[in-house]
């Protein structure tokens, strides 16, 4: 019986690792991070824990209040489990926040702490407002992808706090597209998101307006001189995504507009990693110096050696 009762815990304490949420969040930290000319392993690491923490402590309160406080859902863990659980892993998060001051700074930590607020502030309280219920989850993929860079940098420039609102932006349009397969049962518990509060059709304007929005933002920051040019390409994604909604089915949408996310972010990513050499770029002129450039610096059949030799000893200082 008490063997049972393990399993049955650990059953639910699985339940509330939900991939779908967790592995974008945990990535965006790496995303931010990699973006830095030099990445320090365990600095990045911490970070992408403590955002892993953080939104599993979210999915843990949210678990508790629908099922024992609410009563929307049948709850996976009893009360006290629950509870145990979200002290455990708040306090996990606390001894991360203690090693990423002593391997990052105090900043870094300030950065990275209010995703635990956000995670414990998420029910019973920001998912019942239309407007916190839909951007809570986009501001912590914005605040992962800063902390991500700052813990790397220690600095905030003006174009990794551009990336951040896009994604903020450009998820609030994927949320409010969400909410519209949950009307029926939202409007039935009484949760104010965006479709039960306008109707479903203005929803989907509501959620095309941030696509549009996201756009506007990428041609902005372009023009602005902080991207460049080839990044005003990943402005067609959010156009094409405030299209589908108004063409596909409520699921299929919803599908097409996440999956548009990722292009998007690789747009993103590899235009802001080009233009200003990121570590990612750095590691891959390592590879490709050592693979290919390295050998003919022994070769005995070069046929002017010493250049052969200054050329590497050049190469080797500049990717130090």
């Amino acid at each position: 019986m008490y063997t049972e009762r393990i399993r049955t815990s650990g059953r639910g304490l699985l339940s509330q690792v939900k991939p779908v949420f967790l592995i974008p969040a945990v990535a965006t930290s790496l995303f931010g991070g990699l973006l830095a000319q030099e990445f320090a392993l365990i600095p990045g690491i911490l970070h992408g824990w403590a955002v892993g923490l953080a939104l599993y402590t979210a999915h843990l309160k949210d678990g508790y209040v629908d099922g024992h406080v609410r009563g929307e859902e049948q709850p996976t863990l009893s009360p006290r489990e629950n509870q145990v659980a979200i002290r455990m892993t708040s306090a996990s998060f606390l001894i991360t926040m203690v090693a990423l001051w002593w391997y990052a700074s105090l900043a870094a930590v300030l950065v990275t702490a209010p995703l635990w607020i956000l995670a414990l502030l998420h029910a019973p309280y920001l998912d019942m407002h239309p407007v916190t219920v839909t951007v809570d989850y986009p501001i912590g993929i914005g605040l992962a992808v800063v902390g991500g860079y700052f813990v790397q940098t220690g600095q905030l420039p003006a174009r990794i706090l551009g990336v951040s609102v896009m994604f903020v932006v450009l998820l609030s349009g994927v949320k409010v597209s969400t909410d519209r397969l949950d009307y029926t049962f939202d409007q039935s518990i009484g949760k104010r998101t965006v479709p039960v509060l306008l109707g479903n059709d203005a929803a989907n304007v509501v959620a095309a307006t941030f696509f549009f929005s996201t756009s506007l933002l990428v041609v902005g920051l372009v023009n602005a001189g902080l991207f460049p040019p080839i990044t005003a390409v990943a402005g067609v994604l959010p156009l094409f995504a405030a299209s589908v909604g108004f063409v596909g089915s409520r699921r299929g949408t919803v599908r097409v507009q996440m999956f548009l996310t990722y292009p998007f972010a690789a747009i993103l990513f590899s235009t802001y990693c080009w233009s200003t050499h990121c570590s990612v770029i750095q590691v891959l002129d390592l590879l490709r110096f050592t693979l290919i450039e390295l050998p003919s610096c022994g070769c005995d059949t070069c046929g002017d050696r010493s250049a052969a030799t200054s050329y590497c000893n050049y190469r080797l200082a500049k990717l130090n």
